[in-house]
């Protein structure tokens, strides 16, 4: 019977093996906790600011509620510009509005918990749900909705990692 080993057999390998196996292991000292928060803030980033682009005051950090009413520009690109492509045919989007108000309310709740940590997995599955969502209506740009795709299963498949609410409340016993 045959079995595979990642370390080499005894003097064999030269200097480039060493040196790869020596990065390969000081690569996997890399903490989790820094992917985690590198996804958490790729994600955050690219949907906090595309839900305030729906709001009325557009500004990055809204300064009243009446920051969160959805703008009339948001109602026209659900209505007029936003189509689904689905094996070859396209469709208008059904009840707009209705979309659009969802849209800018998941745009602005997700990225708040993963900010904090609190429920990284949920957050992430909501994200990556939009992400395929969004690669309907622009099925063309998946090299810019991949990284995005990629940065949520990372989060729902590990969590928030170190610096995060979920990570402090699943310790307490």
């Amino acid at each position: 019977m045959t079995t595979l080993s990642t370390r080499p057999a005894e003097g064999s390998g030269g200097f480039f093996s060493r040196l790869i196996l020596g990065l390969n292991g000081l690569l996997g000292m890399l903490p989790y906790w820094l992917i985690a928060l590198g996804a958490r803030a790729a994600l955050i980033r690219v949907f906090w600011w595309s839900a305030r682009t729906k709001a009325v005051d557009g500004s990055l950090i809204p300064q009243s509620l009446d920051a969160f009413k959805l703008n009339d520009t948001a109602v026209y690109l659900f209505t007029e510009e936003y189509k689904v492509h689905l094996f070859g045919a396209v469709y208008d989007l059904p009840n707009p509005p209705v979309l659009a108000t969802l849209a800018m309310i998941a745009e602005h709740t997700f990225p708040v918990l993963l900010l904090l940590g609190l429920g990284t997995r949920f957050a992430g599955l909501g994200l990556l749900g939009m992400c395929l969502f969004i690669e309907t209506i622009y099925p063309e740009a998946y090299n810019e909705h991949l990284p995005w795709a990629v940065c949520a299963m990372v989060l729902i498949k590990w969590g928030g990692g170190f610096f995060s609410l979920d990570h402090w409340i699943g310790r307490r016993d």
